[in-house]
């Protein structure tokens, strides 16, 4: 067949099914025809036979379209990670969760009209062979991944990777039906992240990670210097009396989930009966945020609204600020997915890169270390202005010590990778 006619027949068939995907929205699989479906792309009424032999196959054709463009966003979405975060099944199920989250948003009529397949199957024997080999396709490589995550540590050794996979499935299932019954009634990105982060035990949600961080416990023979890493992090927890904690955990799941400060009034519900600008006073006292003298909230420990030297890209969403490298180590314990930190020595300029997953962590330069430092005043003031500053990524020892020599008015010490991970 000469190749002009494939392109055109190609481009027919397209037609069709765009012209069947239009009437099956409109009219269900039942009530529409093949009648419909050839007025609809403008055609006689036997074109559409000369490329499907019935209905039941262009419904068909339209179900595997749909997978493969999904199938296609997956891969580049896995393509696009970093490459350490590739070889972690955590990292690479939450690029899947968002892949799937951003198909549906950009195909979203095929999906509304391709759910309606599920409840054809019980009748339609093709439609449900099709729909279990989609089904079992996806099924082996997230029960492939959840084993590989068990086996990297990233889950509990008794974790069950078949009953994983299913809950993944029978949750983007279930927010895919929520969607199409109130579209827009939430966002895809944020359900997706968290439908990743919460289907296995080990993946604790954000939320419940702010709500019960533990405090980080000091060694027993620390120096001084240490102290000041008390004042900031994910041991930090605002007592729960007078709205400070609801507040508090409402201003970090901002940073999580959007990367910035939230608006002063969208915490009044938070703050409720007590006067929000009240709430956020005492929680400035107490060192667990700052507010600059617009009264807009700057920083909340870990997270900064204002740039910093230390950039960390959530996996599975923004990119926020940290205040200081410490805080930045502890952002994945702190929401439960992989993080890429991105900074520089402030010595000689040059990157450092730190991609951490929970205990594991890889650094870049192999050299790198953390200086801990604070101000000779014994850091009596906000951690923001007296000790964050103070707190860097360093690509070796040598500058580390290059740097602090330099600064005579700095106390501090360097730890090393792994006892900078355990502290952040």
């Amino acid at each position: 067949m000469p190749k002009i006619a494939e392109t055109a027949r190609a481009a027919r068939r397209d037609q069709i099914i765009t012209a069947g995907l239009a009437c099956f929205a409109r009219s269900g699989y039942h009530a529409t025809t093949i009648a419909d479906v050839a007025a609809r792309a403008g055609v006689s009424k036997g074109t559409p036979y000369l490329y499907f032999d019935s209905k039941q196959a262009l419904f068909l054709a339209l179900h595997e379209q749909w997978d493969c463009g999904a199938a296609q966003r997956v891969d580049a979405a896995v393509a696009a990670l970093p490459g350490p975060q590739r070889q972690s099944p955590r990292a690479v199920l939450h690029a899947v969760a968002a892949a799937i989250a951003a198909h549906v948003l950009a195909e979203s009529q095929t999906c509304r009209v391709l759910m309606e397949a599920r409840a054809l199957a019980a009748h339609d024997p093709v439609i449900a062979a099709a729909i279990r080999a989609a089904d079992a396709r996806m099924h082996q490589q997230l029960r492939e991944l959840f084993t590989a995550g068990v086996a990297a540590g990233q889950w509990p050794p008794d974790s069950d990777p078949e009953l994983a996979a299913r809950l993944f499935t029978a949750g983007l299932y279930g927010l895919m039906a929520q969607w199409h019954l109130a579209p827009g009634s939430f966002s895809w990105p944020d359900a997706a992240a968290a439908l990743a982060a919460t289907t296995a035990p080990s993946l604790g949600q954000p939320r419940q990670a702010i709500e019960h961080a533990p405090a980080t416990a000091a060694e027993p023979h620390d120096p001084a210097w240490l102290d000041s890493l008390g004042r900031s992090g994910r041991g930090r927890i605002a007592p729960e009396e007078r709205g400070l904690r609801a507040v508090h955990q409402a201003v970090l799941r901002s940073f999580v989930h959007t990367g910035a400060a939230p608006g002063i009034s969208s915490l009044a519900e938070h703050a409720a009966p007590v006067e929000v600008s009240r709430v956020l006073a005492e929680l400035a006292d107490g060192d667990f945020l700052y507010i600059d003298h617009a009264g807009q909230i700057t920083a909340a420990y870990p997270f900064s609204a204002l740039p910093t030297p230390h950039r960390v890209q959530i996996s599975g969403g923004p990119t926020v600020f940290a205040m200081c490298a410490i805080d930045a180590l502890g952002v994945s314990a702190m929401t439960g997915v992989p993080v890429v930190i991105t900074s520089a020595d402030p010595y000689t300029g040059e990157p450092v890169t730190v991609t951490v997953d929970g205990a594991t962590s890889s650094w870049n330069p192999a050299t790198a270390v953390v200086y801990v430092g604070r101000t000779g005043d014994g850091c009596a003031g906000p951690s923001a202005s007296v000790c964050c500053g103070y707190m860097n990524f360093f690509a070796t020892q040598a500058a580390a010590t290059a740097w602090a020599a330099s600064h005579p008015e700095i106390s501090g010490g360097i730890l090393d990778q792994a006892r900078a991970l355990q502290t952040g």
